[in-house]
Parts: structure tokens; C-alpha cells; sequence
């Protein structure tokens, strides 16, 4: 039973991540939309808005009973032991300035051991026309629209000194106090880029980057993420090596994902050791 709920679920998350990412796309460089600003002074558009209530209403019809979590309309509780998780669009500023890193991120998280741990997600990056999705133990995917779909698989790179490493930016690496840590891991590896939000995650599930460092998370942020990069064959934890996202808030955590290959070796760099 666990297999089959978790494989019809992993079926929907990525239905729903391609038809809130078209809701999305539909609103992307358009003229004249609306926006606002949340509390914590980040920005909130209407198509955020928008995409978010599709997703939750799909739900609500298909699973009327299982818990949702969304980064824009907050928690419905659930009985069925399983929880979605909603980022309507991980990378609003991005989406704002007309650049095309930014994603619509759907994931199912189950309460396994007084925890809920992601057990099926996708990233879908609409403007690139690029998905992710995967349940571990039930395989990854990748699908673009020059290859088609294939399996998605992390790189087998083993040593620190031959990764690239992606974050999202200076902005957060300087709000989750990471600037240190990520100078230690500029001087560590191949090299860097700022490769945009979930679009860091994509690269690594897919091979196309060792490791996403991110100093300032939600559990919205990297839930989908986790599932699937685990689902590739990587690891995906805090900066302690650890999974314990309940209290982070708004950006009150921190993420990184490898290959795996390189995961102990990237984590006693960022804590100096």
C-alpha cells in the first residue's frame, strides 16, 4: 500500500506542477501585473496567488483528506498521514525581472516516525520547459523538450576539487550567515555559479552540478527538492548534516544537496573544520 499511495501521489504532484507552472508561465513578462509585499517584505504577485489556489483546490478535490502546506495561504490539517507541500513560485524576484530561473515546486511529505519526511516531488522550471519528479525508491525523472524523458541521475563525481557548486545568490548567503563557509567552498571546488533558486536543484538531480548551497531556506524551498535529488541518487540535509524543518519559519534554514559522493567532504567545509 505505502508504494502505491506514494507512486499515485508522485502521478499528481507532477500533473499539478506542470499545470500551476502553465498558470505561471501564462502570467511570466506579462505588463500591468499585480504585486505586493508579504511582512517580511518580500514580494507576492497575483500569479503566485493564483497558481497556489489551483494547486490547493486540485487537492482538495483528489485528496480531500490529506494536509496541505503552501508558502502563500499557510496549513490544512489532514488524517491520512501524508502532506503536500506548495511553492507556487520558488524565485518570485526572479520571475519579476523577466528571467526565466524560477519554478513551480509540488511535494508530498509523509509522517513517518514523528517527522514528516518528502516522499514524492517536482520541480518544474516552465519557462525552460524542463520537469524533475521523483519518490525515492521509485526512481527520478527528467524531461525536456529537445531529449524527452529520461532517467534523472546525480553526477558520480567523487572529489570536492572537481565539482561546481550552485547557489542562489549573495542576498542569502549574507541573511543565513554563510559567507564564510561559501568562501571556504569557492577555494575547495571546480567552481561556483549563481545559478538561480530551485533551478540549483535541477542541475544537481540531473548531473549537471555536484552541490546547491542554500544559507537561507523554508521548508517550502527544498521540500520537493529533497525528494527528488534523494530519489536521483544524492542526499539532501541542513548544514548540520541533519533534517529538522519545522522550525524554520521564512528562510530560517539552510540546505545543502549533493551527489552524495561529495556530501561529508562539502559539510566539514562549511563548518570549518
Amino acid at each position: 500500500m505505502p508504494d502505491e499511495a506514494i507512486q499515485h501521489r508522485l502521478d499528481a504532484a507532477k500533473a499539478l506542477a506542470l499545470e500551476a507552472g502553465a498558470v505561471a508561465l501564462h502570467a511570466f513578462r506579462r505588463a500591468g501585473l499585480r504585486i505586493d509585499h508579504k511582512l517580511d517584505g518580500t514580494p507576492v504577485s497575483e500569479a503566485d496567488l493564483a497558481c497556489e489556489r489551483a494547486l490547493r483546490d486540485a487537492v482538495e478535490r483528489a485528496f480531500p483528506d490529506d494536509a496541505v502546506l503552501g508558502e502563500e495561504f499557510g496549513a490544512r490539517e489532514g488524517s491520512t498521514g501524508f502532506r503536500w507541500i506548495f511553492d507556487p513560485i520558488d524565485g518570485t524576484k526572479t520571475f519579476l525581472q523577466g528571467v526565466p530561473l524560477w519554478g513551480t515546486l509540488v511535494s508530498v511529505e509523509q509522517h513517518l516516525a514523528d517527522t514528516w519526511e518528502p516522499v514524492a516531488g517536482a520541480v518544474h522550471m516552465p519557462a525552460l520547459g524542463e520537469i524533475v519528479w521523483g519518490a525515492p525508491g521509485l526512481g527520478a525523472f527528467w524531461h525536456t523538450p529537445d531529449a524527452g524523458t529520461r532517467p534523472a541521475r546525480v553526477s558520480r563525481t567523487e572529489r570536492l576539487a572537481d565539482a561546481v557548486i550552485v547557489t542562489t545568490g549573495p542576498e542569502y548567503i549574507a541573511r543565513g550567515h554563510g559567507q564564510a563557509a561559501w568562501e571556504r567552498l569557492n577555494d575547495a571546488c571546480r567552481f561556483t555559479r549563481g545559478w538561480s533558486d530551485c533551478y540549483g536543484s535541477v542541475l544537481v538531480a540531473t548531473g549537471r552540478a555536484e552541490a546547491w548551497f542554500e544559507p537561507s531556506v523554508a521548508l517550502w524551498d527544498v521540500s520537493a527538492p529533497r525528494a527528488v535529488i534523494h530519489a536521483a541518487g544524492g542526499r539532501c540535509t541542513d548544514f548540520n548534516g541533519a533534517w529538522s524543518p519545522e522550525g524554520w519559519g521564512t528562510g530560517g534554514g539552510s540546505c545543502l544537496a549533493t551527489n552524495g559522493l561529495i556530501h561529508s567532504q562539502t559539510l566539514t567545509i562549511i563548518a570549518g573544520a
